[in-house]
């Protein structure tokens, strides 16, 4: 597999008074999202700014949930399959829960 050129991750969201800055790990600015409190045309309302930066904020813990994604082919028995798409279940599901504020958290459990 290709080694990924972005920056690398997890990347989290900090609030200012009109913006939202996605910040690497380290600290690097990946990208900042403007919002404006009355009027949504350029810019969007804050709450719609929130959710544009939590869900860029989540996109490399998706591409990694994506690309850990198992495939039935390579697994010997149908258990062990089940097993990693268990687990891929819930690193699909935290990358969701941190890109949507209420997406349900999903528990589930090995057969």
């Amino acid at each position: 597999m290709a080694k990924a050129s972005h920056t690398p991750g997890p990347w989290k969201v900090r609030e200012f008074e009109t913006i939202f800055q996605v910040l690497s790990e380290d600290g690097l600015k990946v990208v900042n999202t403007s919002w404006h409190s009355r009027i949504r045309h350029p810019y969007p309302l804050k709450e719609e700014a929130r959710a544009n930066a939590r869900l860029i904020s989540a996109a490399t813990d998706m591409s990694e949930a994506l690309l850990a994604a198992p495939i039935p082919s390579d697994f010997q028995t149908s258990d062990a399959f089940l097993v990693a798409y268990v687990g891929w279940l819930e690193l699909r599901s935290a990358a969701l829960t941190k890109a949507h504020a209420n997406y349900p958290t999903l528990t589930a459990r090995a057969p």
